[in-house]
């Protein structure tokens, strides 16, 4: 089957990147033709971006190669149309572009669906694209989200049955195509990956560690000092393998992304959420406490240490996720026949 997504996946972004790869690994390796479509998530000028793509950028640039070929909206008809996951429908971030990953470019006959979609919010407030939005996502065959918040935006704001599936990077069995086979011995590393940081996160999370007597091992880049004055090219990050390594052989997790998260329960880490702003965390809450998580967020760093201290039972932990898995595999084949 001829598959057009329209996904999150030309960004420097580790999640967005990994959930995309996981829904066209799955997709391609159940024998379908899967492309791209070519989006842009930047009004970045053409030459600074291409510049970035061989500097800062390049870990992104390269694990781009291993995706499905990207294809310009009307260059290549298909025989469904899939949304994919991430926040493909939050307006904040997405603004007017959000009407293309609502499918508005697909033709009115063509089959549409969406797969873990996410509105990155617990409400619709973009009362000024309301209209619109209503009409575009009405028009879609089958809607499957990733929160269920989103289920109660689509139902309570917008008048449409959508179901809850999991994020499409628990789709793949394992991940040794990227990182390898590892064994089970832990490194003594403390992993950290916080989008949002304060003014005095990097010497709370300094002292934490020596506290816990392990090794910090930050996940955001790393600073060059001697491009100091070269402000969006100082910073070196890690490839996406290495990234995602680093989660799956680390002794304790502590995040604020919902990515970092996602793959630190697939590697059966100890890990803990610090949000910046828990009431905007809708987005890891859902998935937590599906899985009876709840209890992993905390409130500061030293809260942190209190929580890491609890081991998660990951035999239970697994028997819920599987369940999980199997309804959202059940929900994409469903999708995939209409």
């Amino acid at each position: 089957m001829k598959i057009i997504l329209a996904t999150i996946w030309n960004v420097a972004n580790y999640g967005a990147l990994l959930q995309c790869y996981g829904l066209c690994k799955y997709l391609t390796d159940s024998g379908h033709d899967v492309s791209l479509l070519d989006l842009s998530m930047s009004n970045t000028n053409i030459l600074l971006k291409k510049l970035k793509s061989v500097t800062i950028n390049r870990p992104f640039e390269d694990f781009k190669k291993k995706l499905p070929k990207p294809v310009k909206i009307g260059e290549h008809n298909a025989d469904i149309y899939i949304t994919g996951s991430d926040q493909v429908w939050n307006p904040d971030i997405l603004g007017d572009r959000i009407y293309t990953y609502m499918l508005d470019f697909a033709p009115s006959e063509s089959r549409k669906v969406s797969y873990a979609a996410s509105f990155g919010n617990s409400e619709w407030k973009d009362s000024t694209r309301y209209q619109y939005a209503k009409k575009l996502l009405s028009s879609y065959n089958r809607i499957t989200v990733r929160e269920d918040s989103g289920v109660n935006i689509l139902k309570d704001t917008f008048g449409i049955d959508g179901v809850q599936v999991l994020d499409p990077c628990f789709l793949i069995r394992d991940y040794y195509e990227l990182i390898g086979r590892i064994d089970n011995s832990d490194t003594n590393n403390l992993v950290v990956f916080k989008l949002v940081q304060s003014s005095t996160w990097k010497s709370e999370i300094s002292d934490l560690s020596k506290l816990m007597g392990c090794n910090l091992a930050e996940l955001n880049g790393k600073y060059i000092s001697r491009l100091g004055l070269l402000r969006g090219f100082n910073q070196k990050h890690p490839k996406v393998s290495e990234w995602l390594k680093q989660i799956a052989t680390a002794k304790w997790v502590i995040t604020d992304s919902f990515h970092c998260m996602v793959f630190s329960i697939i590697f059966h880490k100890q890990f803990v959420i610090l949000p910046s702003i828990r009431e905007r965390s809708t987005r890891l809450t859902s998935l937590l406490n599906k899985l009876g998580l709840e209890n992993r967020i905390a409130d500061s760093v030293d809260e942190c240490a209190e929580i890491l201290e609890n081991n998660i039972d990951y035999t239970i932990v697994d028997q819920k996720l599987n369940i999980l898995k199997h309804k959202s595999i059940e929900e994409l084949e469903k999708l995939l026949q209409i």
